[in-house]
């Protein structure tokens, strides 16, 4: 009876996130149609990825991979950061070569996985401009970004680096990852209290076998709705 009512609020929990989103950004409620063709040539890369450069516990999952580049395709970001190199470098690479003007920088605190990423984007003819450690970029000045994907380190690190993702993504939006683990959901409430801006639950569209998804924050300086 229990586990019955946990699902039967889980699923309601997940219906209102949606609604929510897709309110927020209407583009979320299409059927993915037009993203079919990125997701056809996606997927056999990530799976490149996941067999060769990383374990898949390890990657950003295949879901927020295709939401990531769906958000690019659709809020047209010109300045692209990833905090955090790996596959979702290629993610954010790839749509700046479908465009102009677009500028990608990616971050590590690994100069290992660094160098992994290169090899991996070389190996794709993708750029590996602006790919630096993360006190190399803390000691720049790479000023505003339109899209910020914040998943760098551990989470020790992550944490550390919360309010410096939020602030260099302000203008935008800001994807966080790994929210399924309590500590860091929880340390990501707190620390918008005094942060406001709008709020975007995407477990509905973002959750893999692992149980991992992802939140976006936009709309900064006005309260969440």
């Amino acid at each position: 009876m229990q586990r019955t009512l946990r699902r039967v609020i889980g699923s309601v929990q997940l219906e209102f996130q949606r609604r929510r989103a897709e309110k927020r950004f209407p583009f979320l409620r299409e059927d993915g149609e037009r993203m079919r063709p990125i997701e056809t040539a996606m997927r056999p890369c990530h799976a490149s990825y996941v067999s060769d450069v990383s374990a898949p516990g390890m990657a950003v999952s295949l879901p927020t991979a295709l939401l990531l580049r769906r958000l690019c395709e659709d809020l047209r970001p010109r300045r692209v950061l990833d905090l955090g190199s790996g596959f979702s470098s290629f993610v954010l690479r790839s749509y700046a070569a479908s465009q102009r003007d677009v500028t990608a920088w990616s971050v590590d605190d690994d100069d290992a996985w660094l160098q992994r990423t290169r090899d991996f984007l070389l190996g794709h003819g993708l750029a590996t401009e602006h790919l630096v450690d993360w006190e190399e970029f803390q000691s720049a000045d790479p000023g505003p970004f339109d899209l910020v994907f914040h998943d760098l380190g551990g989470m020790e690190l992550r944490m550390q680096a919360f309010d410096r993702a939020l602030e260099l993504g302000a203008r935008g939006v800001v994807l966080l990852d790994d929210m399924h683990k309590p500590h860091y959901s929880k340390y990501v409430a707190e620390r918008l209290q005094t942060q406001p801006c709008c709020r975007l639950d995407l477990e509905f569209c973002t959750r893999d076998e692992l149980g991992r998804f992802c939140v976006l924050l936009t709309d900064f300086g006005d309260p969440a709705d």
